[in-house]
């Protein structure tokens, strides 16, 4: 949906927490981020909230993770306060902790399909309060013990969760709630082989059968150099050892204070939300690379904005997407009149505008509890403004894009001669144009140099003038 700073209709600013889609085809978010949260809301395909979620009195939800298992339970993370005696440890500064000092812990609880609560495990029965460190220990009066800010469930259904203030990843068991094995932080039980340099604050861990952990390390209290990065680790659980299989850097070097996220995926691609606290003006929110290290998608939000965690899937239904339909003889483009609020573009807020340039243009309109955007509409001529949509396509098998990802150029080859000269627009996700060029009469190809377009996934667009076809490729552009 569109960003405004709307107070009211159509676009009212809502501060919403850990949007993510799960394997059920589901998706779900938060009020808010941080905790305490309001509720855990649940939606369905068609974008309508069908149920919510909450944590058992007198606990607050916390809106750092949320998990629905393969069975269709549900696991959340939720917070407790408890006073407890914290004056053998010393703050960040060196004070003493109170002896009444009010200490936050963790909980996760679990609930079947019907939302009965059936288990739940809690942090401060199993973690001692020396366990933190402190450099998180700020305030004598209250500590955030251990700050669980992720929770995955693994391929024996066992939990794994990441605990900002004690450096530490911990597997436990799901039926039993003992701890199986803690990494990092003042009780790890792994030696560390090649790569020593340990994680600190680290974020987003998950576990896999094939011994595989896979975790962003913020690095926020990694000593000499604060850079942080993806790690990949093989976990011997026998010889209890730890051998790194990616330590990917930040390509700039950064740090990241805050947030953020690793994840594997198809083809040994991987994706890194950067999360918060770097140099905004320089680095990128999110990027994936191949398993060269090449970049193959970047999304670079606003300076001063983060993304808390980024999820790449393919999505399991059909989207029903608003339907933009052309006339030439008002040069109107129009959407359906039976939605109750519209937002073009151009910032019009009327079913139907009327177009009097060339460009892209895109609707956004109410579907279910949320706003769906219209496929980009493409203007090429004022003097035939409709003959963009629904163009005959080229044969499409006589065509071929290369390299992908591309460099410094990249050609376009239609494989046969044509009468008339062939346009190749180049346009970003959100439909801005970045490059037009047009062939030779007669020419079977052309190549474009894109030295100058940032790296990312972009709409090649291919205009064949003597027949009015049009076909589209998404291309890579990696520097």
């Amino acid at each position: 949906m569109p960003i405004t700073n709307a107070s009211s209709a159509p676009y009212p600013r809502k501060a919403v927490g850990n949007f993510q889609m799960h394997s059920d085809g589901r998706m779900s978010f938060t009020d808010r981020l941080f905790g305490p949260v309001g509720n855990i809301y649940i939606m369905d395909s068609t974008f309508f909230v069908t149920d919510t979620l909450n944590c058992t009195a007198p606990y607050q939800l916390d809106g750092h993770d949320f998990v629905i298992s393969p069975d269709g339970h549900y696991h959340l993370l939720a917070m407790e306060e408890r006073v407890m005696d914290a004056s053998a440890l010393l703050t960040e500064s060196g004070q003493a902790g109170d002896a009444n000092c009010v200490v936050t812990g963790h909980i996760i609880q679990e609930f079947d399909e019907n939302k009965n609560l059936v288990g739940e495990w809690k942090s401060l029965d199993h973690f001692a309060l020396p366990d933190i460190y402190d450099y998180y220990f700020t305030d004598p009066l209250a500590m955030d013990h251990a700050h669980v800010n992720s929770l995955f469930v693994d391929f024996e259904g066992n939990y794994i969760i990441s605990s900002r203030s004690l450096n530490e990843i911990t597997r436990i068991n799901h039926q039993t709630g003992d701890i199986m094995w803690r990494l990092g932080g003042k009780n790890n039980e792994f030696t560390f082989l090649i790569d020593t340099l340990q994680f600190t604050s680290q974020h987003d861990a998950q576990y896999f059968s094939d011994g595989t952990l896979v975790l962003f390390d913020n690095a926020t209290n990694t000593i000499p150099d604060y850079v942080s990065r993806m790690l990949v680790y093989d976990l011997d659980n026998i010889n209890m050892t730890v051998t790194p299989a990616l330590n990917f850097q930040h390509p700039l070097n950064f740090p990241s204070g805050f947030m953020g996220s690793a994840r594997t995926l198809d083809l040994d691609n991987f994706i890194i939300s950067w999360g918060g606290g770097y140099d905004y003006s320089q680095g990128k929110s999110i990027q994936e690379f191949d398993d060269l290290w090449n970049e193959v998608l970047s999304v670079d939000l606003q300076d001063g904005f983060a993304s808390y965690r980024a999820l790449k899937s393919e999505i399991p239904w059909q989207i029903n997407r608003p339907v933009i339909t052309c006339n030439d003889g008002t040069s109107t483009l129009s959407t359906l009149e039976n939605y109750s609020s519209y937002y073009w573009s151009t910032g019009e807020t009327t079913p139907s505008i009327t177009i009097s340039s060339t460009g892209s243009y895109q609707v956004w309109t109410n579907v279910g509890d949320g706003f769906m955007s219209s496929e980009i509409f493409v203007v090429v001529d004022m003097n035939d403004l409709c003959n963009v949509s629904g163009l005959s396509e080229l044969p499409e098998q006589n065509i071929s894009v290369y390299p992908v990802p591309a460099s410094s150029e990249i050609t376009v080859d239609w494989g046969q001669n044509s009468n008339e000269v062939i346009e190749i627009v180049i346009y970003d996700l959100v439909g801005r144009k970045l490059l037009e060029q047009t062939s030779d009469q007669g020419a079977k190809q052309i190549v474009l140099n894109t030295q100058e377009i940032p790296s990312g996934m972009y709409t090649l667009r291919m205009i064949d003038r003597s027949n009015g076809g049009i076909v589209e490729r998404k291309i890579s552009i990696a520097h």
